[in-house]
Protein backbone atom coordinates (compact mmCIF):
# COMPACT_ATOMS: atom_id res chain seq x y z
CA UNK A 1 0.00 0.00 0.00
CA UNK A 2 2.42 2.56 1.09
CA UNK A 3 4.48 1.60 -2.13
CA UNK A 4 1.66 3.08 -4.30
CA UNK A 5 1.39 6.58 -2.25
CA UNK A 6 4.62 7.07 -3.21
CA UNK A 7 4.16 6.56 -6.82
CA UNK A 8 0.66 8.66 -6.82
CA UNK A 9 2.95 11.09 -4.72
CA UNK A 10 6.01 11.01 -7.21
CA UNK A 11 3.31 11.29 -10.38
CA UNK A 12 1.44 14.31 -8.81
CA UNK A 13 4.83 16.33 -7.81
CA UNK A 14 6.43 15.40 -10.96
CA UNK A 15 3.12 16.67 -13.20
CA UNK A 16 2.83 19.98 -10.74
CA UNK A 17 6.06 20.66 -11.81
CA UNK A 18 5.53 20.24 -15.39
CA UNK A 19 2.45 22.53 -15.17
CA UNK A 20 4.52 24.94 -13.21
CA UNK A 21 7.31 25.02 -16.33
CA UNK A 22 5.07 25.57 -19.17
CA UNK A 23 1.66 27.79 -19.62
CA UNK A 24 -1.69 25.43 -20.89
CA UNK A 25 -0.29 25.99 -24.21
CA UNK A 26 2.79 23.91 -23.61
CA UNK A 27 4.59 27.32 -24.17
CA UNK A 28 7.39 28.58 -21.52
CA UNK A 29 5.85 31.20 -19.27
CA UNK A 30 6.67 34.52 -19.92
CA UNK A 31 4.92 37.94 -19.24
CA UNK A 32 3.85 38.34 -22.25
CA UNK A 33 0.40 38.16 -23.13
CA UNK A 34 -1.29 34.98 -24.60
CA UNK A 35 -4.72 34.79 -26.62
CA UNK A 36 -5.93 38.33 -24.83
CA UNK A 37 -5.00 37.19 -21.30
CA UNK A 38 -1.49 38.00 -19.84
CA UNK A 39 0.58 34.62 -18.56
CA UNK A 40 0.03 36.69 -14.84
CA UNK A 41 -3.41 36.65 -15.39
CA UNK A 42 -4.99 36.70 -11.08
CA UNK A 43 -5.65 40.30 -11.71
CA UNK A 44 -7.03 39.67 -15.58
CA UNK A 45 -9.41 37.29 -14.19
CA UNK A 46 -10.52 38.93 -11.59
CA UNK A 47 -11.53 42.09 -13.70
CA UNK A 48 -13.87 39.74 -15.62
CA UNK A 49 -15.35 38.17 -12.44
CA UNK A 50 -15.69 40.62 -9.35
CA UNK A 51 -19.60 41.00 -9.73
CA UNK A 52 -19.30 44.63 -10.31
CA UNK A 53 -17.46 45.13 -13.91
CA UNK A 54 -14.28 45.95 -15.41
CA UNK A 55 -11.97 48.67 -14.14
CA UNK A 56 -10.02 48.56 -17.07
CA UNK A 57 -6.87 46.53 -17.80
CA UNK A 58 -4.42 48.64 -15.16
CA UNK A 59 -5.62 46.30 -13.08
CA UNK A 60 -4.36 43.50 -14.55
CA UNK A 61 -1.63 43.86 -12.03
CA UNK A 62 -2.98 42.37 -9.19
CA UNK A 63 -1.41 44.91 -6.62
CA UNK A 64 -3.63 47.59 -8.59
CA UNK A 65 -6.66 46.07 -6.72
CA UNK A 66 -5.85 48.10 -3.90
CA UNK A 67 -7.41 51.31 -5.24
CA UNK A 68 -10.69 49.45 -6.07
CA UNK A 69 -13.67 50.15 -4.53
CA UNK A 70 -13.50 50.31 -0.92
CA UNK A 71 -11.72 48.97 2.29
CA UNK A 72 -13.66 46.40 4.45
CA UNK A 73 -13.42 43.35 6.49
CA UNK A 74 -13.52 39.73 4.92
CA UNK A 75 -16.66 38.90 3.42
CA UNK A 76 -18.24 36.75 0.47
CA UNK A 77 -17.52 39.09 -2.45
CA UNK A 78 -14.48 41.04 -1.38
CA UNK A 79 -11.62 40.96 -2.79
CA UNK A 80 -8.49 40.44 -0.83
CA UNK A 81 -5.33 42.20 -2.20
CA UNK A 82 -1.85 40.40 -1.56
CA UNK A 83 1.71 41.38 -2.87
CA UNK A 84 1.68 39.46 -6.15
CA UNK A 85 -1.87 37.89 -6.06
CA UNK A 86 -5.85 38.95 -5.85
CA UNK A 87 -8.91 36.74 -4.96
CA UNK A 88 -12.75 36.97 -4.31
CA UNK A 89 -13.66 35.96 -0.92
CA UNK A 90 -16.79 32.95 -1.13
CA UNK A 91 -17.31 32.27 2.52
CA UNK A 92 -15.34 33.64 5.67
CA UNK A 93 -14.35 30.42 7.43
CA UNK A 94 -12.43 31.90 10.55
CA UNK A 95 -9.18 31.88 12.06
CA UNK A 96 -7.96 34.38 9.65
CA UNK A 97 -9.00 31.79 6.61
CA UNK A 98 -11.69 32.48 3.67
CA UNK A 99 -12.60 30.15 0.92
CA UNK A 100 -11.54 32.22 -1.64
CA UNK A 101 -11.24 31.98 -5.95
CA UNK A 102 -9.02 33.06 -7.91
CA UNK A 103 -7.46 32.94 -11.92
CA UNK A 104 -3.82 32.08 -12.09
CA UNK A 105 -4.18 30.12 -8.80
CA UNK A 106 -1.76 26.67 -10.54
CA UNK A 107 -2.40 28.19 -14.01
CA UNK A 108 -6.05 27.40 -13.21
CA UNK A 109 -9.05 28.94 -11.56
CA UNK A 110 -9.73 27.55 -8.51
CA UNK A 111 -11.50 27.70 -4.98
CA UNK A 112 -10.15 27.08 -2.16
CA UNK A 113 -9.12 27.97 1.93
CA UNK A 114 -6.57 30.73 1.56
CA UNK A 115 -5.00 32.42 4.63
CA UNK A 116 -5.41 36.11 5.19
CA UNK A 117 -1.65 36.21 6.75
CA UNK A 118 -0.11 38.52 4.02
CA UNK A 119 -3.25 40.23 2.86
CA UNK A 120 -2.33 44.06 1.96
CA UNK A 121 -6.08 44.87 1.25
CA UNK A 122 -9.85 43.91 1.48
CA UNK A 123 -12.13 45.44 -0.64
CA UNK A 124 -15.52 45.42 -1.51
Amino acid sequence: MWVLLLVLGAIFFLSVQAEAKYHHHNKPLTNQVVSGRPTAWCGWWMRHNNGRGDPGPAFNLARKWVAWGHAAVPQPGAIVVYPHHVVRVEAVLGGGRVLATSGNDGHAVRTRVRSLRGAVAVRV
